[in-house]
């Protein structure tokens, strides 16, 4: 497989010693379930490879182009939407360091695990190590009520935990609105105005805070795996330099929205618009070029076996693309 050498005249070589991977392209149209394709890729992979770590998704990575792709794969899209869509977050929401999103990804989250576990100890080091109602300064003052103040932190773990009762999921502004009225936990300046009413005006960020929030805590939990990289989802550009055995490389341009690449375009199931002919004539950068080192980046970080899953309404024309290039061979390539 060749992508570069086609588009920009370079080719990596391998090593001498490097094993040799199998790679297989999954074509599919765009209106097909997503979920459905790709596990049935992962099966079609074990069948291929004879590596049963494709029966397992948290045993291969797979390379989105956008975050928001991950957010409507792994369920945390109507958490990421609200915050991706306002613009107002940027570095904070990529890496979880939103105030109220790490309150509860990095302290409630752990805790009701912890208490739904019956860990007892576990439960005990985190209110101790961050409850308001527990910190030294807290203890120095009431040292003579200081079995008071652990029946108070008690009480305010009992009242959080029965947002839980009966299999029920609260919302992450039910979990603030809880932590804040007993004081378990600092929860920032911003609570209140999240847990009073949209009002005209009102801060952006406050708005799209509090729509994202709406959610139940469980998508929280799956927006933090993802921020911690405890998924099997990155982006094509987040893995530079990382290998991984098995790797699924996704390209939906339908999904994506990008401008700046099209894979459409480089597979041959779009053509090139008229700046990226001429673009490509003058020896300027183009979309096609540009969308070839992504690929080539993302298609490289597979040490075992590499699946491309090529999202398309043009089906024939990017099989006929991918063979005319010499990236894939016929026994190679799947049309879903």
């Amino acid at each position: 497989m060749s992508t570069r050498s086609t588009v920009d005249g370079q080719k990596q070589q391998p090593r001498s010693d490097a094993e040799k991977g199998i790679v297989r392209l999954f074509i599919a149209s765009t209106s097909d379930d997503k979920e459905s394709a790709e596990k049935k890729v992962a099966d079609l992979m074990v069948q291929d490879t004879g590596d049963i770590g494709w029966n397992d998704d948290t045993q291969y990575k797979s390379l989105i182009l956008e975050h928001h792709m991950a957010a409507s794969r792994f369920g945390f899209a109507d958490l990421y939407m609200p915050l991706n869509n306002s613009g107002k977050f940027d570095t904070s929401l990529r890496d979880g360091s939103i105030t109220e999103l790490s309150i509860l990804s990095k302290i409630v989250s752990p805790l009701v695990t912890a208490y739904q576990n019956g860990n007892d100890f576990e439960v005990s080091k985190i209110v101790r190590k961050n409850s308001l109602l527990l910190d030294k300064e807290a203890f120095a003052s009431e040292s003579d009520n200081q079995t008071k103040m652990l029946e108070k932190a008690g009480n305010a773990v009992e009242s959080l935990m029965h947002l839980w009762k009966d299999e029920k999921i609260p919302s992450c502004l039910e979990v603030l609105k809880s932590i804040r009225d007993t004081g378990l936990f600092k929860v920032g300046s911003r609570v209140d105005e999240l847990l009073t009413e949209f009002s005209q005006g009102e801060n952006e960020k406050v708005t799209a805070l509090r729509n994202a929030l709406s959610v139940p805590f469980c998508e929280l939990e799956k927006y933090s795996s993802y921020v911690t990289d405890n998924t099997r989802f990155a982006t094509h550009q987040g893995v530079k330099g990382l290998e991984f055995p098995r790797v699924m490389v996704i390209i939906d341009d339908a999904q994506a929205r990008g401008f700046l690449f099209s894979y459409e375009k480089l597979f041959g199931a779009k053509a090139q618009s008229d700046t990226g002919v001429k673009n490509k004539r003058e020896g300027k950068d183009t979309s096609i070029t540009r969308t070839a080192r992504f690929f080539y980046v993302a298609c490289t970080r597979a040490k075992k076996s590499l699946a491309v899953v090529a999202y398309t309404e043009n089906m024939e024309s990017v099989k006929n693309t991918a063979l005319s290039n010499g990236w894939f061979s016929e026994d190679e390539i799947y049309i879903l």
